[in-house]
């Protein structure tokens, strides 16, 4: 299967997608990405001399970016109704509203100072259970 004219994703990079998103729940792409490399990245030890090879450890990996994740990976799972994006609504915390405000010019967060929302929306990928 071909989607926008890229190769369908590995079934390896399929299942580890899979299994990422079985034992952690909802997960943003980024989120995604950190955790099926923590899971599949070679031990440095494992790892050979950059110089004595063209190919990087990376290469190596099924999934190699999060582009590819994004454009390749999710939208083939997508297709197949394994996976779906939702939006997903949550609190921010006293630290974390101080912290964008902090962000802010001087300016600005005297305006924002009282705009502040505690509610953060963000898209996450939820497993479609058959």
């Amino acid at each position: 299967m071909r989607l926008c004219g890229i190769a369908a994703p590995s079934k390896e990079a399929r299942n580890i997608v899979m299994n990422a998103l079985k034992s952690n729940g909802n997960m943003s792409t980024r989120d995604l990405f950190h955790r099926v490399h923590a899971m599949k990245s070679p031990n440095p030890s494992q790892r050979q001399d950059s110089t004595s090879t063209k190919k990087s450890a990376e290469d190596d990996l099924p999934i190699p970016s999060i582009s590819y994740l994004k454009h390749s990976v999710m939208p083939f799972l997508s297709s197949r109704g394994q996976v779906q994006k939702v939006v997903v609504t949550n609190r921010l915390t006293e630290e974390q509203i101080a912290q964008r405000l902090k962000q802010l010019r001087k300016s600005r967060r005297a305006v924002n100072a009282g705009e502040q929302s505690d509610m953060v929306q963000s898209w996450k990928w939820k497993l479609v259970q058959p």
